[in-house]
């Protein structure tokens, strides 16, 4: 069997997955129903789950190193979800006034867990949503607590295990910095010139891509101010943001099918070998249509890095060779989440209808299924004499 379905998924949108450190066997996932949920992938069943939502602050206000939001804020939001009212997409346009983050849970009938990710280890997890709320769950002794909260919804948590510090990436335009081991847990926190809508992380390096097409670069054992500020290669909105296995850049997606490689080093010979691609684009009745690249993930040992989109299509391109080596058949919903194991044997797949046109038409079906991978599915191709 090269591909199975995991049973027992939520009904509702699937917003990301990651598997296990060093432990292919275990899936982490989360949905706009308000759970997180750690899935045995061998064994096929839920091994544990929590309701995001639900996990309350502390009343000392201030424990958990954030303050509450200020009654200007909270006036201010108001205003804006009363002016946006109706409008229902998960990220909003490049102009932030179109947006309507607030809205979102509203629009899809519960409270989201946008974000999830491992911590420290396999049975630590962290989980960001609508509600602004940073949630820290340990399956040891089946407990959680709110670590931190953004004055709006956080679209990105990661744990980098180099600096043991998790990082979130809010639409109230801030990056913050957490350590989960002290009272205080708010280390920093840097605001941007949009809001966030992808993130990753390699060693002690840190890419966010924000509206307005922005994306900034940090050291994260600094993060007072980024090491570079760029301005997307890509003229559409940015979608997801993957760093490469090696450390030397990332590759970065858009809403309309395109996806740029670029490089970290600011050097101009460097910079010179970024270059742009078209990603997912189909002619639909002699139309050219153009889909979101909703997910990035690289491969652990080979470098190559797959894609998926809201065509239900997944690539795997070699960026250094500038070629496809794979294209697997199309799902029957959108690509929403893709992760390799560490060992990249397995890729998980999330399908679920990712709101590109509003809410759907007809009944969704979300699934995650559980693929081997195959080398000469990732693996690059060697070049012949002739190339």
């Amino acid at each position: 069997m090269s591909e199975w379905e995991l049973l027992n998924v939520p009904a509702s949108g699937l917003t990301s997955v990651a598997f296990g450190k060093k432990d292919s066997g275990v899936l982490l996932l989360s949905s706009w129903d308000d759970t997180v949920r750690v899935y045995d992938v061998e064994q096929n069943v839920m091994r544990y789950s929590y309701r995001h939502s639900r996990v309350e602050r502390k009343q000392d206000d201030g424990g958990d190193g954030s303050a509450s939001p200020s009654k200007q804020t909270k006036k201010k939001k108001k205003k804006n979800k009363k002016k946006n009212k109706g409008k229902k997409k998960m990220d909003d346009d490049d102009d932030d006034d179109n947006d309507d983050s607030d809205d979102d849970a509203e629009a899809m009938g519960k409270v989201g867990v946008l974000s999830c990710c491992f911590g420290w280890n396999n049975k630590h997890v962290f989980s960001a949503g609508v509600d602004g709320k940073l949630v820290v769950s340990s399956m040891t002794d089946e407990s959680e607590r709110v670590l931190g909260t953004h004055d709006a919804p956080i679209r990105h948590v990661l744990y980098n295990d180099a600096t043991n510090a998790t990082v979130t990436g809010s639409w109230d335009k801030s990056i913050g910095v957490w350590d989960h081991r002290v009272r205080d847990a708010l280390q920093s926190r840097f605001y941007t010139q949009g809001k966030v809508f992808a993130m990753d992380a390699h060693q002690h390096r840190l890419v966010v891509g924000t509206s307005g097409r922005h994306v900034y670069i940090f050291d994260l054992r600094n993060t007072s101010q980024p090491e570079q500020v760029r301005v997307s290669s890509l003229v559409h909105q940015t979608r997801a943001i993957k760093c490469f296995a090696d450390g030397t850049g990332y590759a970065l997606s858009s809403i309309e099918g395109r996806v740029s490689v670029e490089y970290f080093d600011p050097d101009a010979k460097v910079q010179a070998r970024k270059y742009a691609f078209k990603a997912h684009r189909q002619v639909v009745n002699g139309a050219q249509t153009l889909y979101p690249v909703n997910a990035i993930a690289v491969h652990p040992l080979y470098g190559t890095f797959a894609t998926g989109g809201s065509d239900g299509v997944i690539n795997v391109w070699d960026g250094r060779n500038k070629k496809r080596i794979c294209r697997y058949p199309a799902y029957s919903n959108h690509v929403a989440a893709l992760d390799f194991s560490h060992d990249g044997k397995l890729m998980a797949v999330a399908v679920s209808y990712t709101w590109d046109n509003g809410p759907p038409t007809t009944g969704s079906t979300e699934s995650v299924y559980i693929r081997k991978v195959k080398d000469n599915e990732v693996k690059p191709k060697l070049k012949s004499n002739a190339e």
